[in-house]
C-alpha cells in the first residue's frame, strides 16, 4: 500500500494484493467446461483517491480505486485478466504524521466476467508510511 497526501482531506492511494479464494479445489482437467472457472487466487493492483477525516489521531477514510485483476489457478485452464474497481473503507491510527497503522476493508468489483466473478471482500490490518501533505 502506498498513500500520498494530496491535500489535508484527500489522499492518493496505490495498492496491490494477492488473495487465495479457493484452496483445496479439485484440479482435475477432465471436468466439464462449465466448471473450468473456479480460480484459486486473485491478484489485484489499483490506484485511486480517498477522503479522510483527519481531525484526531484516529482517521476514518473512504475511497474508490480503479484496478486491474488476474484470476488463475484452481480449475481455470489459464489466467484471466479483468478491469475493476474497489470501494475502500478504513480506520487508521496516526502514530506520527507519517507512520500509520489501522484496519481496512475493500469490496472488489469486476467490470468483465461479472457472471463468473461478481465480487469479493477483503478485511486486513495494515501498517504504512504516508508521504505528502
Amino acid at each position: 500500500m502506498y498513500t500520498y497526501g494530496l491535500t489535508d482531506q484527500f489522499n492518493l492511494m496505490a495498492e496491490a494484493s494477492h488473495a487465495f479464494v479457493g484452496l483445496g479445489q479439485d484440479l482435475q482437467r477432465d471436468v466439464a467446461p462449465s466448471t473450468m472457472n473456479r480460480p484459486s487466487f486473485v491478484t489485484t493492483g489499483g490506484a485511486g483517491v480517498s477522503y479522510v477525516l483527519d481531525v484526531l489521531r484516529w482517521v476514518p477514510y473512504g475511497g474508490v480505486l480503479l484496478s486491474g485483476n488476474l484470476f488463475g489457478g484452481g480449475t481455470m485452464p489459464s489466467v484471466v485478466a479483468s478491469p475493476g474497481a474497489q470501494l475502500a473503507l478504513g480506520l487508521d491510527y496516526q502514530f506520527t504524521r507519517h507512520f500509520v497503522g489501522g484496519v481496512g476493508f475493500r469490496q472488489h468489483l469486476f467490470f468483465t466476467k461479472l457472471s463468473d466473478y461478481p465480487s469479493y471482500s477483503s478485511l486486513f490490518l495494515k501498517v504504512e508510511w504516508q508521504w505528502g501533505y
